[in-house]
């Protein structure tokens, strides 16, 4: 298969994981460089026999899996891409690496199991499809802060999501608890925080 292939230096690698480390905007430079070339806002960087590093993609084409983004529902061609999608385009997964993707995702819906990689991933998922709305949403709404892209009609708001979802789509909305569940025993909580020193605690070779 015919890849499109961008060969990076060392120093402009650490530059672009650094910046994604650090919640920091990469270098613009290498930004156009990785868009005009791929298509993509980034991609898979893999290290050369030569020592220097490169960003691989795959044309995609009509078997090709996609992943689509869950807070934007954008297309992404890989695991590595959907992170980095996620870190760039929406400050989430800071200091994932590409190896964490393996693990797959995280976060579990309470009402019908479907993953996540974040919490506002399932926050969006349980508005969308269950019409149920977290406390954390709604205090994101009271402080129109409820930033979100609707997945009825396409449409993104900054804010006021909660009154479009009731005011364009006529949908009822209820109150969420939102309970965080093990994967493995049958520990629950309200807090992710908590899920997540239960697992690194009590399942720590599932880490």
């Amino acid at each position: 298969t015919q890849r499109i292939r961008t060969v990076l230096n060392e120093s402009q690698l650490r530059l672009l994981e650094h910046s994604y480390s650090t919640n920091q905007r990469p270098d613009t430079s290498i930004k156009e460089q990785l868009i005009e070339q791929t298509g993509l806002s980034a991609g898979v960087i893999r290290k050369t026999n030569t020592g220097t590093f490169d960003l691989s993609l795959a044309p995609s084409d009509a078997t090709a899996q996609k992943l689509i983004c869950e807070l934007c529902d954008a297309s992404c061609t890989d695991p590595d891409n959907y992170r980095i999608h996620l870190q760039y385009g929406h400050n989430q997964l800071k200091g994932k690496i590409a190896t964490d993707m393996e693990q797959g995702a995280p976060v579990a819906c309470g009402r019908c199991r479907e993953r996540f990689w974040t919490n506002e991933g399932l926050e969006r998922h349980l508005l969308m499809s269950h019409h149920l709305v977290t406390n954390d949403l709604l205090k994101k709404a009271q402080n129109k802060n409820d930033f979100c892209c609707c997945k009825l009609c396409g449409k993104t708001y900054s804010f006021n999501i909660l009154q479009h979802m009731n005011n364009e789509h006529n949908i009822k909305l209820n109150s969420a608890e939102t309970m965080y569940c093990c994967d493995i025993c049958s520990f629950k909580s309200n807090s992710y925080q908590k899920l997540e020193t239960h697992i690194s605690e009590q399942h720590p070779k599932t880490r």
